[in-house]
């Protein structure tokens, strides 16, 4: 998977400005074929050229986390635990795009050395920058569990010490749970198919189209997340791949800079201070005007504590400018972090989510 910078990261929509930096991945999702597919890729050395590799089944067991309203899937947000035959990794997903039958989506896994108990009352270090800010404190509860049993191919351009790697060919049988609910799981099978870093995208559209021509298959719709999400919990609201972009109203935008700064700003990223401090800015003029006092407080307090934590001058000495600059920049975002890990800050974070989100559910009726 390729990293993101920050032009492609807007294109991706749902807040992912601040996933620049993180890998993408490129995948197709397709269906049909007949009930022996697998054991006919496994007969299968070559497909027009290219070579089929069969690497075995493993089986995955995956449980999908959220707080209790849905905060990270209302941002555009996955967030997962898999524990699988080479251990345990944690992953934050974007919901991405669709262009054509292809999906692009940012990707960050990490591994864990085991799964922590249900429901999480924190998040796993390496993954905490992205999640921080739309989890604010809430307990991460399991909301999907599936289990996979995928049997994995390689396709790969010639062969010897010239093979080039071109994609990951799965086939998946999915069985879908909602924990806590006593519901029959739901059951289905689908093919995927991954670019490998590198490998030229005309060749991953190549190899599709042969295997769709090949053994009957047809594009499919939809992660195995909003798959179970569509089945489960029809009345959620949560951001699908087709609805990702940020609305374009001053609130809903600078609520959606704010917790992109924050990433940002957990990620290291100084510069990231100007854009939170304009979006905080514009909501307290915005709580101002509605008289929402409480927030207008808060909001005001806040203001306060990323103004004092602007960049001291660089004192006069013997180091270079540029280093003590450096220097001050770490300063500067060590004293915000202090902040934005504060309980009184998350506070803040769960009550303008439920003030933009209630804006928004209001704006819709009165457009009706």
């Amino acid at each position: 998977m390729a990293a993101i910078g920050p032009e492609r990261a807007r294109g991706l929509g749902g807040g992912h400005r601040a996933m620049a930096g993180v890998p993408v991945e490129v995948e197709v999702k397709l269906a049909g074929g007949s009930k022996d597919l697998v054991a006919e890729l496994s007969r299968l050395r070559w497909l027009d050229g290219y070579r089929v590799r069969d690497r075995g089944e493993r089986v995955l067991e995956t449980t999908y986390l959220d707080t209790a309203d849905l905060a990270l899937g209302r941002a555009g947000l996955v967030l997962r635990v898999r524990r699988g035959p080479h251990g345990v990794l944690v992953s934050v997903k974007g919901m991405g795009v669709r262009r054509g039958n292809r999906y692009e989506r940012p990707e960050l896994e990490c591994p864990l050395r085991r799964v922590p108990p249900l429901p999480w009352k924190s998040v796993p270090a390496a993954v905490a920058p992205y999640v921080t800010v739309y989890a604010a404190g809430r307990p991460l509860k399991p909301l999907l569990r599936t289990i996979v049993r995928r049997h994995l191919f390689e396709v790969e351009r010639g062969g010897g010490a010239e093979k080039v790697p071109i994609a990951e060919l799965v086939c998946d049988r999915v069985e879908v749970g909602a924990p806590g609910r006593k519901v029959a799981p739901l059951r289905y099978a689908e093919v995927e198919v991954e670019q490998y870093p590198g490998a030229p995208l005309e060749e991953l559209e190549r190899v599709v189209r042969l295997l769709q021509q090949r053994f009957a298959l047809r594009a499919s719709a939809g992660s195995k997340f909003e798959t179970g999400m569509k089945h489960f919990h029809r009345g959620a609201r949560w951001r699908s791949v087709a609805g990702s972009k940020p609305g374009g109203r001053k609130m809903r935008s600078a609520w959606a800079t704010w917790r992109e700064a924050d990433v940002a700003l957990r990620l290291g990223r100084s510069a990231a201070l100007a854009a939170l401090r304009c979006a905080v800015r514009t909501l307290l003029r915005a709580a101002q005007r509605s008289r929402a006092r409480w927030l207008e407080r808060e909001l005001a307090w806040l203001e306060g504590e990323l103004a004092a934590a602007g960049t001291p001058p660089v004192p006069p000495g013997t180091r270079s400018r540029p280093t003590a600059t450096n220097h001050a920049e770490r300063g500067e975002v060590r004293a915000v972090l202090r902040c934005l890990n504060a309980a009184r800050y998350l506070r803040l974070v769960r009550a303008v989510d439920r003030w933009v989100e209630g804006s928004n559910a209001a704006e819709q009726r009165g457009a009706r």
